[in-house]
């Protein structure tokens, strides 16, 4: 059987469950414990699953040394003892970088290193490939991006709707995820603004963040609600 080792945890964003139960029906063994794994694993993994860079030095991991140096040091080790290194692409950079240097040496880093690097679209990598040469001298594999159904449950949208408190009657346009300047404004100004529609209705599911262009961003109303993962895909 083989080990997986991920570097994110198994909650909040269900990609990475559902990756996982796809290692499983592999006949895999599956460890996801974030960086904490990355950094302290109890085991030597066939296989060490790279996502998203930033998890493994934006939090506090001082304790561990120097980000740069101890996630080389990390994956080298790994390697030496037989690793194979698989790097998923999710982004060219991390949002909102306050790093820029480190950002790149860590990715640069992790691309030098891996024996395969996994794409959602044909286009990634030429678009990766701008920003770190390496990447044409990898293994490039293009994946669809996975889906959402291991959330997905049976559920009206009548029902739905009376759940989340939103009206029956308006034609509803949802931007699912965090709210950016560069990520869900082109949708509101270029689409929603004028969409002719006289009773639609725009809900944004996630959490606002810091933008540019304060005269649109006060125009909308944000209502601070949570709901859980469980309380979003209902049940019948």
């Amino acid at each position: 059987m083989k080990k997986v080792l991920i570097t994110e945890n198994n909650f909040q964003n269900a990609y990475i469950p559902s990756l996982i139960e796809a290692y499983k029906r592999a006949k895999c063994e599956v460890v996801a414990g974030g960086a904490i794994s990355f950094y302290l694993s109890n085991f030597k993994p066939d296989i060490l699953h790279i996502h998203w860079p930033e998890t493994l030095y934006k939090k506090d991991v001082s304790l561990f040394g120097n980000p740069e140096e101890i996630i080389s040091k990390q994956i080298r080790w790994y390697k030496k003892n037989g690793t194979k290194i698989v790097f998923t692409v999710h982004n060219i950079k991390p949002h909102d970088s306050t790093d820029k240097e480190r950002d790149y040496f860590v990715y640069n880093s992790i691309i030098k290193e891996s024996d395969v690097i996994v794409h959602h679209g044909k286009a990634s990598i030429a678009l990766l490939s701008k920003e770190y040469p390496e990447v044409l001298t990898k293994k490039n594999i293009v994946c669809k991006h996975g889906d959402y159904l291991i959330q997905y449950k049976d559920i009206s949208k009548e029902e739905a709707r009376s759940h989340l408190r939103l009206p029956q009657e308006k034609f509803i346009m949802l931007y699912f995820g965090k709210f950016r300047t560069y990520k869900g404004f082109a949708l509101i100004k270029n689409i929603y603004s004028k969409w002719p529609r006289s009773n639609k209705f725009l809900l944004i599911a996630g959490a606002k963040v810091k933008v540019k262009e304060k005269k649109l961003y006060r125009r909308l109303f944000f209502r601070p609600v949570f709901f859980s993962t469980s309380s979003i895909w209902l049940k019948r």
